[in-house]
């Protein structure tokens, strides 16, 4: 109970978990399973390979929630990290507007302010340019055949939209893009004047709207662990 509304929350604290360690939250959409999600999603063997602890969150209303959550476990300030798919990335995205520096690094999945779940532009506003001169480092993937507008990047799409707005954010020129693939994985990478990754993107080939055990590792081994947040709100990349 927070905030006299009741939250459903899931935690997972690996055996080896050092005594101030890692966080990792993870949003989920409304209607998924919190623990197949965990385990199905990948995020388990994450976890226990990594020393994480792992909070699995549904029907939370912001970063107050946060804030409880973080008073019961042992983290460290410096590396707690936000991810989310579908209605958790829109949550993801949210605190990564209104709560930056709670957070070292986003990884929101499967869904983009400004989309709607049919495609084209919703009712809803996209994500709105941060104007606290606070770094957010940010990974967005999109399944090729997923919901809204997919992975297009045509300038008028939610994505494009996106982008933008966090290149301006981190410091990065977002018509300087350096673009490799893997695998079913396009990655497109921007970086700022020291060149630092900040700001990337990526389309799963032939995925339609759902979450991979692959995103789980590529969002933790490639981007999560290499950022930390400093008490100052500043961003030290680990490379």
């Amino acid at each position: 109970m927070v905030d006299g509304v009741q939250r459903r929350i899931l935690t997972y604290i690996p055996p080896h978990f050092p005594t101030s360690g890692a966080g990792l939250f993870v949003f989920l959409d409304h209607d998924v399973d919190s623990g197949a999600f965990f385990t199905e999603g990948g995020w388990e063997e994450r976890c226990n390979r990594m020393g994480t602890a792992l909070i699995l969150l549904a029907y939370l209303k912001g970063a107050n929630d946060v804030a409880d959550v973080k008073k019961r476990f042992p983290i460290d300030e410096s590396r707690v990290y936000c991810a989310g798919h579908s209605n958790g990335s829109a949550m993801t995205q949210l605190l990564m507007e209104r709560a930056p520096d709670v957070f070292a690094a986003f990884g929101p999945v499967g869904f983009t302010f400004g989309e709607s779940v049919g495609g084209g532009d919703s009712e809803f506003r996209s994500i709105a340019p941060p104007e606290d001169g606070m770094p957010r480092p940010v990974w967005l993937i999109k399944g090729e055949h997923d919901i809204g507008y997919a992975a297009r990047l045509d300038p008028d799409s939610s994505n494009a939209r996106f982008l933008r707005t966090m290149c301006a954010a981190n410091g990065c020129d977002p018509d300087t893009v350096r673009r490799y693939e893997n695998g079913d994985y396009i990655h497109d990478v921007y970086r700022n004047a020291q060149g630092v990754p900040l700001v990337r993107f990526s389309t799963v080939r032939d995925l339609p709207h759902s979450y991979s055990p692959e995103m789980a590792q590529m969002t933790w081994d490639e981007f999560f662990c290499r950022f930390r947040r400093n008490a100052d709100g500043s961003i030290t990349y680990l490379g």
